[in-house]
């Protein structure tokens, strides 16, 4: 795994960025993997879910791991590609 700073620019290899999406959704299903099976069985939580209905962020949202800002991904980039908020 690798990570090199150049400048302000972050380039990160596949296999850096992959661990840390699969790191990032790890934590994220932790915290929405209840409102997920809820909304699966009917159920609700008074709390938890007014926070989901009142924010404006889907649990896919959440789960969804982003690089940030000045950083390059090296690889096979083709998930972020159509991304409007990402440059090739």
């Amino acid at each position: 795994m690798s990570t090199e700073t150049v400048g302000d620019l972050v380039s990160l290899d596949e296999a850096e960025w992959r661990l840390r999406a699969r790191q990032h959704r790890h934590l994220v299903t932790a915290w929405v993997g209840d409102r997920r099976e809820r909304r699966s069985t009917g159920r609700t939580h008074p709390v938890d879910d007014f926070l989901f209905d009142y924010y404006p962020y889907s649990v896919g949202r959440l789960e969804a791991w982003h690089p940030g800002h000045g950083v390059e991904l090296l690889g096979d980039v083709r998930a972020y590609a159509g991304h409007p908020d990402y440059i090739r």
